[in-house]
């Protein structure tokens, strides 16, 4: 009984998730992490994900930890600890998170993504390019990725390269109905 509970309740939080009814994708969440079983550690995963976008970091921090302690190479949830400790200042912490991300999960979108990000925040210019070329290579279709690329690029003063990552975002961007700057 309790299996096809905790499986309807984490469908339920899907659903809610999608109309953006946050308060009760998190209560349907937290139903299927009580019902326990192999779908709690997804449960508790995504009820993190909600909490960072509702605000509460402190609950989606205690929940990404408690996904990492039983799921040491849950790359998303790694992640998803290292956007809540940028957004408490501990970039360090954050860049570490990243980093334990894209180790497990070399050729995932994120976890590349978030250290570029980090380090074009951190003014580490050449880094954030030499990242962000290798990810527009492997995820031509990421609009934010060539946007951050342009960004590298001319802080480098690289103005031609700039110039065609800028116009490379808006054509992914217009392709995908994606927000162009």
């Amino acid at each position: 009984e309790a299996p096809a509970r905790k499986t309807d309740a984490l469908a339920k939080g899907d659903r809610a998730y999608s109309r953006g009814d946050l308060p009760r994708a998190e209560k349907e969440y937290g139903r299927a992490i009580d019902g326990g079983g192999p779908e709690a550690a997804d449960a508790r995963y995504l009820r993190a994900r909600v909490r960072v976008e509702r605000g509460d970091l402190d609950g989606a921090e205690a929940d990404a930890s408690a996904v990492i302690s039983a799921t040491p190479r849950h790359w998303e949830a790694l992640c998803l600890l290292g956007m809540v400790r940028e957004k408490q200042g501990r970039r360090a912490d954050a860049a570490g998170y990243f980093q334990r991300a894209l180790e497990i999960a070399p050729r995932e979108l994120a976890p590349r993504t978030n250290l570029a990000f980090l380090a074009l925040q951190d003014g580490r210019d050449r880094d954030a390019y030499d990242l962000l070329v290798s990810l527009v290579q492997d995820f031509p279709q990421s609009a934010r990725a060539w946007r951050h690329l342009a960004t590298a690029a001319e802080r480098l003063g690289l103005a031609g390269e700039a110039t065609n990552a800028r116009n490379a975002a808006r054509r992914v961007a217009e392709a995908d109905d994606q927000e162009p700057e």
